[in-house]
């Protein structure tokens, strides 16, 4: 039994201790490799954004992904996939945009919120006045 449970602790190591690494020729496949696993690659699909795991860094498998659920793109060149890659990576960026934008107008909002309770006002009033002296103030900030 102890020889069993030895051999078997062997194959999971040998298993566990081969990564495999990204090659250009996946980017026919529509594959690049998803961010932040430099470590152990893990290929990302740029038509579905689907994250596979790093044992299916394999062509066959990769393959078998791109025909079963995108074969509609088959004939596809390798500019059309790496368009999908700019695309997507110009897409993220502005998301992150967005984020900071997002994060500015939740501040102000808290900072406005305790002044408006302090007048002891309805916080709808926030809405009619003071919405309207943010928007003069900040068309005057951009001429």
């Amino acid at each position: 039994m102890s020889r069993y449970v030895d051999c078997h602790k062997r194959k999971q190591e040998k298993k566990l201790e081969f990564v495999r690494q990204y090659d250009e020729k996946y980017m026919e496949l529509a594959f690049t490799v998803a961010r932040g696993s430099e470590q152990s690659p893990r290929p990302l699909c740029l038509v579905c954004d689907q994250v596979l795991s790093n044992n299916a860094m394999k062509p066959s498998k990769l393959a078998r992904h791109f025909h079963s659920k995108h074969g509609n793109l088959k004939g596809k060149p390798v500019k059309f996939f790496e368009r999908l890659l700019i695309d997507m990576n110009n897409q993220k960026k502005q998301l992150k945009n967005m984020k900071t934008s997002e994060k500015s107008l939740l501040r102000g909002s808290y900072l406005i919120s305790p002044q408006i309770a302090k007048t002891r006002k309805p916080y709808t009033i926030g809405e009619k006045l003071v919405k309207a002296c943010i928007l003069s103030a900040a068309e005057d900030f951009g001429r």
